[in-house]
């Protein structure tokens, strides 16, 4: 499976490339007043406003830094609503192959974070997978829906 690889506040991450329509450059991002803190702002692609999450304020309560590495990736919610929604993702410069079958279970739950899947054993460290529907439906969502703060 290709795997994008992302850096959330200093650990790696994988995310499959699969759910990613499109990795974009960052780009100016306008705030939104009195919004949560994962939520960024929006941004403008093709003429139409994204809502943009930040993924790092969003699962470690720090926002990502704005570097060159640092990189919007568009996406799209499940089920019925299936919107755009852009997701800043810190050091999402590269991917990788990884057999789903080297993905193991940490044998941890962690209720409000139920995006955070198996790990596996990549380039001398621990690289934890990225759930991508769950993260979208249970955190984002929630956020763009105005309903919570999301996880």
């Amino acid at each position: 499976m290709l795997f994008l690889l992302v850096r959330i506040a200093r650990q790696r991450y994988a995310l499959e490339a699969g759910g990613i329509e499109e990795v974009l450059p960052l780009v100016e991002v306008r705030s939104v007043p009195r919004a949560p803190a994962a939520l960024a702002g929006m941004f403008e692609c093709r003429g139409a406003p994204v809502p943009l999450v930040d993924l790092s304020a969003l699962a470690a309560g720090v926002p990502a830094q704005r570097c060159l590495s640092t990189r919007i990736l568009l996406v799209r919610l499940p089920e019925a609503q299936r919107r755009p929604v852009g997701l800043i993702a810190g050091q999402a410069t590269r991917t990788a192959r990884i057999d789903a079958e080297q993905f193991r279970d940490p044998g941890l739950r962690i209720g409000e974070a139920p995006y955070l899947g198996p790990v596996a054993s990549f380039e001398g460290g621990l690289l934890q997978r990225i759930e991508l529907e769950p993260l979208l439906r249970d955190c984002v969502a929630p956020l763009l829906d105005g309903a919570t703060d999301g996880c």
